[in-house]
């Protein structure tokens, strides 16, 4: 995943640069600027009064800073400054902080000279989201932005702060189905590490046998707040190693309880769905993860370790059925213990 010139759309939203991670750029454009795009920062709430999330001061010839302040009756205050010109962009509060975790969103066009902030608490959007828009925004150099993502000692960040991203574009990448690099892939020739699988190989499936992979992409993804991933714990779904997967992924599930609520053999659940603590874990050990998403062209259900997940594609619907998330909770109180048994 490298730094594309914002003349060049990408095909999908990919972080260009990461906290604790930074700047996932291609070789040479480590100095390059972009100039349309959207910075996403989630912190954990509640916060104790003003507060300066991130602050970023460089001086010298270059005189760069970038800073974000924080208060719950004041609002929030974005401040980007360089080549002498100062940047302040306000959202007035008051800012619900109660407990949670919190979004900020900071979208800037320089070519329209527009830019647009957004405040909410995940999970309850549409009572708490506050939004400002107006015009005067400057471009963010990738080489300080680097500096901002894992410079430790010159950077000031609040312990609130889960990560902070920037990306390409007009919105930032949504959650999305994806495995661990490390996920062992049922294969013709065995298993095999998903991070080693390439476009051509091929690749066993429960529902459509012995598929070739049509694409396979690699890129790294928040490891906290919303995007946290979920460790499926052995030998819970039938694997007999614990597997790292997207919090949206969906794992088959099978039993008589399935059966008896759904008249279906296998359904899917997603694994955010699952985290009990017990069976399965929200994974906040690193702060970024590399990540492999798979494409067959085609929906397909794949075995890693005797746990089957799904493998979507935009295009075509899954054989097995999706849970609603009112189901999904119905099955979560009725399989209790007895969860964790694969489709395969």
């Amino acid at each position: 995943m490298g730094f594309i010139p914002s003349c060049i759309a990408p095909a999908e939203a990919e972080w260009v640069a990461l906290s604790d991670k930074g700047t996932l750029t291609a070789q040479g454009m480590t100095d390059a600027s972009l100039d349309h795009g959207v910075f996403v920062m989630e912190l954990s709430l509640p916060l104790q009064g003003s507060t300066v999330l991130l602050d970023h001061q460089q001086h010298g010839a270059t005189g760069h800073s970038f800073s974000i302040f924080c208060d719950p009756t004041v609002g929030v205050v974005v401040l980007h400054r360089g080549a002498g010109e100062i940047f302040r962009h306000v959202l007035q509060g008051p800012l619900s902080c109660t407990e949670g975790t919190g979004r900020i969103t900071f979208r800037f066009n320089v070519s329209t000279d527009c830019w647009d902030l957004t405040y909410a608490v995940l999970g309850r959007e549409d009572k708490t989201t506050v939004f400002a828009k107006g015009r005067s925004v400057k471009a963010f150099n990738m080489a300080d932005m680097h500096v901002t993502c894992t410079s430790f000692h010159r950077v000031r960040r609040h312990p609130s702060v889960l990560w902070f991203g920037l990306t390409r574009g007009d919105a930032p990448p949504a959650l999305a189905a994806w495995v661990g690099m490390r996920t062992p892939v049922q294969t013709p020739y065995g298993l095999v590490a998903a991070g080693h699988l390439q476009p051509g190989d091929l690749v066993d499936t429960v529902d459509r046998g012995t598929l070739m992979l049509q694409a396979v992409r690699h890129m790294e993804c928040p490891s906290r707040g919303s995007f946290a991933p979920v460790l499926l714990r052995a030998p819970y779904f039938g694997n007999s190693v614990d597997l790292l997967v997207a919090a949206d992924q969906r794992v088959a599930i099978v039993g008589t309880e399935v059966e008896y609520l759904f008249g279906e053999e296998a359904v899917l659940m997603p694994a955010k769905a699952m985290v009990d603590n017990r069976i399965a874990l929200a994974d906040h050990r690193r702060a970024t993860t590399s990540a492999v998403v798979l494409d067959f062209g085609q929906p397909a259900l794949i075995e890693a370790d005797g746990c089957v997940l799904a493998i979507p594609h935009q295009s075509h619907q899954p054989l097995l059925r999706g849970l609603a998330p009112f189901e999904v909770m119905t099955l979560q109180s009725l399989l209790g213990r007895s969860l964790g048994r694969g489709a395969g």
